[in-house]
């Protein structure tokens, strides 16, 4: 398992690089195939052992900003309204 991530991982830096020095876009969908396969092997061997899909996925308490609720020392994040955030820009 460690090996195919650290293998994802890797694809995902040589995807940035390769959008660079490739503007045909062709390695990119070369290197896409690949990471496609690492994450079906992934999830394979996630199946064979039981283990779900969504066991790595990040549980958020507020769906809006996306975290869990706390900033800094616990103290409760506030999420502007959308009017406020519009003032702001």
């Amino acid at each position: 398992m460690t090996r195919l991530n650290r293998q994802i991982q890797a694809l995902g830096i040589e995807m940035t690089k390769s959008i660079l020095t490739d503007p045909s876009g062709q390695t990119i969908r070369d290197l896409e195939v690949k990471q496609e396969d690492l994450i079906k092997q992934k999830q394979d061997l996630m199946d064979a052992n039981g283990i779900g899909s969504d066991y790595m996925a990040m549980e958020y308490d507020c769906q809006v900003c996306m975290r869990h609720g706390l900033f800094g020392r616990w103290r409760p994040v506030q999420v502007p309204k959308t009017k406020d955030i519009k003032r702001l820009l």
